[in-house]
């Protein structure tokens, strides 16, 4: 049997929740999470409403550039012995 979340689950984790904790769709299931999230903003622009309030947590390209500044300065940090390395994009510094 398959449950939906675990109870005592905040407003955004119970719209997000679809499957029990450490099922194997978990991946899926939350890439299909941001895609409907995205929607319901796109659709809601189109018709000149406000989206659904638990649907604006979805990733933003300045999410995205914090990600890749992360992971180069993570590469940066090892080819310089571990030493401190600002992870901040350039641009957001």
């Amino acid at each position: 049997m398959i449950e939906r979340g675990s109870g005592n689950l905040s407003p955004e984790a119970e719209r997000a929740t679809r499957i029990a904790t450490g099922h194997s769709e978990g991946m899926l299931v939350a890439f299909a999470n941001i895609y409907a999230d995205l929607a319901e903003a796109i659709i809601a622009k189109k018709q000149g409403r406000a989206p659904h309030p638990l649907a604006c947590h979805y990733p933003t390209a300045v999410d995205g550039l914090r990600s890749i500044a992360a992971i180069g300065a993570a590469v940066d940090s090892a080819r310089n012995g571990g030493a401190w390395t600002d992870a901040r994009p350039p641009s957001l510094r």
